[in-house]
């Protein structure tokens, strides 16, 4: 009986143990599915946050890559603006550069075929030197005389002479050193002139300018290329004071020109002032030009 009864007792100890095992396993075991289950979650949510922030980046910089292609179109656009530009303004140099290049040929042979016609009319025994002499006899209108006289006395390097009504202009006074560029007293005397001889009393007459060097040596270094000659220098020189003439509003059917070169001198070219005084312009009043059908 006691064996009996010692069995008997010790099977309710093994059951309530092996349920006591059981409940720990089970709960080792949630706890493992526990665990494992955090575990699993966790990577899933690290792994979508570092793919969406790559994303974001991918994103950025192919927007980045999508301006820096933009403005490297718009700087090939406006380089190929400014090129098309700057290839125009070359176009319409060259042909400017051509034009200057067809008017200062055009000139240089006007102005030869000009000097020509004086430096023949001058070599002509049938043409005469000006003077008051040879001059058709007329009589300035007292109102021009009266201001010729002022104007003769206004400037010191001009004179007028009423008798053979001319005014003299020294060369070294009228154009800058061996050249026919002429000086600023120069041009404001020849405007003054101009402004008299177009008062109402004057607008008949007309004028001659003539232009005279000191000695054939005048023309010589860098200014030889220009004015070869004596002849050509004086020729150049009444040209250029025609031209302004006519720039401060002479009328050009009232000019003419002549060069005499050194042939007309007033002194002795070997006098210490000849040089001085020969070289000179002259600008002479002249009479009306007869009717055209009295010239034929």
């Amino acid at each position: 009986m006691d064996r009996i009864v010692t069995r008997r007792t010790a099977q309710p100890e093994k059951l309530a143990f092996a349920k006591r095992r059981s409940w720990v396993i089970l709960l080792g075991a949630g706890l493992a599915l526990s665990t494992l289950g955090c575990s699993s979650a966790q990577k899933p949510n690290r792994s979508t946050f570092a793919h969406t922030d790559l994303e974001r980046r991918l994103d950025a910089a192919g927007r980045e890559i999508d301006r820096l292609e933009s403005e490297s179109l718009a700087d090939a656009q406006l380089k190929q603006k400014l090129e098309r530009r700057l290839e125009a303004q070359r176009d319409v140099q060259d042909i400017l550069e051509r034009r200057v290049a067809n008017l200062t040929d055009q000139n240089k042979r006007l102005q030869n075929e000009m000097t020509g016609v004086v430096m023949r009319s001058a070599g002509d025994p049938s043409v005469r030197p000006v003077s008051h002499s040879q001059a058709v006899p007329f009589e300035i209108p007292p109102e021009v005389e009266n201001a010729l006289n002022k104007f003769g006395k206004k400037y010191r390097d001009v004179t007028f002479d009423p008798k053979e009504r001319v005014c003299r202009i020294p060369s070294r006074a009228a154009f800058h050193k061996e050249g026919d560029r002429l000086t600023n007293e120069a041009q404001a005397s020849l405007g003054e002139l101009v402004a008299i001889l177009n008062l109402p009393a004057a607008k008949e007459l007309t004028l001659l300018v003539v232009a005279h060097t000191a000695t054939e040596q005048d023309a010589h270094g860098d200014v030889a290329s220009q004015h070869p000659t004596d002849w050509h220098l004086a020729a150049h020189q009444a040209i250029a004071i025609q031209q302004y003439m006519e720039e401060v509003g002479m009328a050009p059917d009232r000019l003419g020109i002549v060069s005499y070169g050194s042939q007309q001198p007033l002194v002795d070219r070997e006098s210490k002032k000849g040089d001085a005084t020969n070289a000179r312009v002259e600008v002479y009043i002249m009479p009306p030009d007869p009717p055209a059908e009295k010239r034929k």
